[in-house]
């Protein structure tokens, strides 16, 4: 079996080279040169353009060091571009898409795409969900776990999920915001406390607004949601019934985080979900049990106890995929 890097950001040369030609037109600009680049944002934020997130041959040098067989590769959630109007965001996420089709040339054995689409105009998002499938052989898109203060389990976005499920695409979902929040300028909090409140957030909107009972074919994967929605898990069942969609007099069911260990015959919710976790500086042989489908892979790292009741039964879960935090 393959070991399958599920989170691992990109940002094609050629929308680099977008930015440098139309800054206004992006909001954004290059500043530095060679390895001190950054893109900077007009909204405030700023990120460094590190070599393995523009150069396949330096991520393929990183991926063979962390012991990886195939990357699945993704844009970074500033290059949604979920704020702009419906010209511009269609147009940046056409970009975005073919310029991930054409790392993945480089080498198709190794790398994988995962799409960008204008979430924030369904139709236009589901045209360029079909283009990438078409054009490309593309068998995940990348969402936003919310879009503009929205979140994905909204009505208005379940045309894309739904389109999605009858093609069989993954739903990466992976936590948005624009600028930084008061209290995470610092210290990486963003991601390690931003981004694991937001995919948690997620997941369970996800869970009580019916989505999942409704798609029951969707594949999801929750980026970041390993580092906090398994320690909540044992609680969700408190939740079930009482959103203001399904109403306070529902009878409660109960529900486990995961098939291995549900002991209540009502299928399980919480089983539905993959999470990718980041990690770094992790080390280990390939451990984990087989995953029950294609689309969620081993990784090169030790398993995680995923809920308090896989722990009680000495059981492992194998809905958890490891993410590079790439670069």
């Amino acid at each position: 079996m393959s070991t399958v890097d599920i989170h691992s950001h990109a940002i094609p040369p050629s929308v680099i080279e977008a930015i440098e030609a139309d800054p206004t037109g992006f909001s954004a600009r290059i500043e530095g040169k060679g390895k001190e680049r950054h893109v900077v944002h007009d909204q405030g934020y700023a990120y460094p353009l590190f070599e393995e997130f523009v150069d396949p041959a330096t991520k393929l040098q990183a991926m063979d060091g962390k012991g990886l067989d195939i990357s699945v590769l993704s844009p970074p959630p500033p290059l949604f571009y979920y704020w702009a109007d419906a010209k511009t965001g269609a147009h940046i996420a056409r970009l975005v898409n073919d310029g991930i089709g054409e790392l993945v040339s480089t080498k198709p054995a190794r790398f994988r795409g995962t799409a960008s689409v204008p979430m924030q105009y369904t139709e236009a998002a589901i045209a360029e969900l079909e283009r990438v499938v078409s054009a490309y052989g593309f068998r995940a898109v990348e969402v936003g776990t919310s879009v503009e203060g929205a979140q994905l389990a909204d009505v208005a976005f379940r045309p894309l999920l739904e389109r999605a499920s009858e093609l069989g695409v993954l739903i990466l979902a992976h936590p948005y915001s624009v600028g930084a929040k008061q209290g995470l300028e610092d210290y990486y909090l963003t991601n390690l406390l931003e981004n694991p409140y937001d995919s948690t957030l997620t997941i369970a909107n996800l869970m009580f607004s019916g989505l999942l009972e409704e798609l029951p074919s969707l594949k999801l994967c929750v980026a970041h949601g390993a580092d906090s929605h398994p320690t909540r898990s044992a609680d969700w069942s408190t939740g079930t019934g009482c959103g203001p969609k399904r109403g306070r007099t529902r009878k409660r069911r109960r529900r486990s985080c995961c098939a291995g260990c549900s002991s209540t015959p009502s299928p399980s919710i919480l089983g539905r979900f993959a999470t990718s976790r980041t990690s770094s500086g992790r080390s280990g042989s390939p451990s984990a049990p087989t995953p029950p489908s294609t689309w969620v892979r081993r990784t090169p790292w030790p398993p995680l106890r995923l809920c308090p009741a896989c722990d009680e039964r000495g059981a492992r879960c194998d809905l958890v995929g490891y993410g590079s935090p790439t670069p």
